[in-house]
């Protein structure tokens, strides 16, 4: 939605600025997840952005199937606040990405607004 000029009202005090917080969302598989929608620039300010993101965002067209799989991969994993979900082998708590379903993963990217 774009930015509007609101004319009869007073801008929004830093204390009240709301921060994104997790959504419960029940996902196609039954699972529920707490998700979070990433704030990709400042992610990518605090370098957390994998390459192959990177030249996602770069719109470089060279990125083979396997590099594109690892940036989408990437962009769920930062989505989900609960459970943790990584992109290696999971620890005590977390969630590897790979045992996320491939319908899990289209709805956690259209949760976040798609894939960038």
């Amino acid at each position: 939605m774009p930015a509007t000029k609101e004319s009869k009202s007073k801008a929004t005090a830093a204390a009240s600025w709301k921060r994104a917080q997790p959504e419960e969302i029940k996902l196609p598989s039954g699972n529920t997840a707490a998700l979070i929608r990433p704030n990709m620039y400042v992610l990518i300010k605090t370098g957390q952005v994998p390459d192959e993101m990177m030249r996602m965002l770069e719109g470089d067209d060279t990125l083979d199937f396997k590099e594109k799989q690892s940036a989408i991969e990437w962009q769920v994993s930062v989505a989900f606040a609960e459970p943790k979900v990584v992109l290696g082998e999971a620890q005590d708590g977390e969630l590897s990405i790979d045992d996320v379903e491939d319908r899990d993963k289209s709805a956690v990217l259209e949760f976040i607004g798609g894939l960038i």
